[in-house]
């Protein structure tokens, strides 16, 4: 899904690949805009200023920079630092590789498939053999690869879920992106079930009515450190938010440690200390599916038009209705009261936003609901939004600089009821 944000690294690439189409060519990928650190993966708004505080106004900065140099910025750990230059060094390989390197390999690729030609015609049953193996092989990859879990809206992949009770978890992780991952669970409830193994951290919560539901993790990439063996922690949402509110900054270190034997967890934050005792997680609410439903409208759009025209809503009403116009390419957010009513129009004219569908579509919430989804998510969030009539809204973003994912429903009220 495209969303209707152009920033100069994007021009940048669409150029590149622009080009490469005119010369008939493949379009390689391009490294990161040297001028742009938010393409370094893992660097958000707030790691470029503080990399720019500190010198580091480009990426061939951070690519020439020492990992002890890098950690002279305020955040960045040894084991960051050297994150920041793999990313970049990735890049740099990925754009390396280039069309008239593709060429050559094609080339040496059909002479090599003559010279197998000419042996399958002398070895038709070592042929037969070998195509056996490839079809083994080709099942097995499909087989893996439809075991990797995606949320609902993004495609994204979800850090998979774990089983039974972890006997090793130890991490540390910034302290923003802690706070971010659990302001979004308690959207739905004050407490989860969080699935904790080598690939991440990840929450499935339905709120008590069974009218919303989210579904968020965030990626081993986003953690300094990260050693589990698979497992679920019983979170009491509310608590950890005021353990982590006590950081000096949104910057700190946390450091968590699971104390198996007293089942405990360890919270440290720059000298505090706090162990908080875990829920067990049979007496939590069952985990949802979030349902993978093909909803006719889809609108990719800043997060701010939404809070706006769901603010609006909340002076004259307590529901609104979402509905859509595929001849006008806008969503349209609208409430009416005993004696007032608002509307808000969200279109490419005004806020860049993409609506795509080839149907109206009307649907009525609780703004109950949509008020809370909104609560975590900075106005500036790029969302991805799906809906239909009387269907529920399916919401899409991402978080902590990229490395967490979040999908949220909420369930309509149906008209008439």
């Amino acid at each position: 899904m495209s969303t209707s944000t152009t920033t100069p690294a994007d021009e940048q690439t669409e150029t590149t690949a622009n080009d490469d189409a005119q010369d008939g060519g493949a379009s390689p990928q391009v490294a990161p805009s040297d001028t742009d650190l938010t393409e370094i993966s893992g660097v958000g708004g707030s790691k470029a200023e503080a990399l720019i505080e500190e010198g580091f106004t480009s990426v061939a900065d951070v690519r020439e920079a020492s990992v002890e140099a890098l950690t002279a910025v305020d955040g960045v750990s040894e084991t960051r630092a050297q994150s920041f230059k793999d990313s970049i060094e990735e890049s740099d390989e990925d754009a390396d590789d280039s069309p008239a390197d593709a060429d050559n390999t094609s080339d040496e690729s059909e002479a090599d498939n003559a010279e197998d030609n000419s042996d399958e015609a002398l070895n038709d049953d070592e042929s037969g053999d070998s195509e056996d193996s490839e079809a083994d092989d080709d099942e097995e990859a499909d087989s893996q690869h439809s075991s990797s879990e995606t949320g609902p809206i993004g495609g994204h992949d979800a850090v998979p879920k774990a089983e039974g009770s972890p006997g090793l978890f130890e991490a540390a992780i910034e302290q923003s992106y802690l706070v971010s991952l659990f302001k979004r669970i308690k959207v739905h409830g004050d407490e989860c079930k969080l699935h904790v193994n080598e690939e991440g951290v990840r929450a499935v919560i339905v709120d008590p009515a069974n009218v919303s539901m989210g579904d968020q993790d965030l990626g081993a990439r986003a953690f300094e450190r990260l050693d589990a063996d698979g497992g679920i922690l019983g979170i009491n949402v509310d608590r950890i938010l005021e353990v982590l509110d006590l950081a000096d900054s949104s910057s700190d270190l946390v450091q968590l440690s699971l104390d198996p034997a007293t089942r405990k967890l360890k919270v440290a934050i720059e000298g505090l200390e706090a162990t908080l005792a875990l829920i067990d997680p049979d007496s939590i609410r069952t985990e949802p599916e979030l349902p993978d439903l093909q909803l006719p409208t889809e609108a990719d759009l800043e997060m701010e038009p939404l809070k706006r025209g769901l603010s609006a809503a909340d002076m004259v009403s307590d529901h609104v209705k979402v509905s859509s116009d595929p001849e006008a390419e806008a969503v349209f957010i609208e409430a009416e009261g005993d004696t007032d009513e608002v509307s808000h129009t969200i279109g490419d004219d005004d806020y860049n936003a993409l609506v795509t569908g080839h149907e109206a579509n009307t649907s009525i919430f609780s703004l109950d609901y949509l008020k809370d989804m909104k609560k975590p998510i900075d106005g500036s969030t790029e969302v991805t939004i799906k809906f239909g009539s009387e269907f529920p809204l399916l919401m899409h973003h991402e978080f902590a600089d990229g490395h967490g994912r979040c999908d949220m429903m909420v369930a309509p009220r149906i008209q008439g009821d």
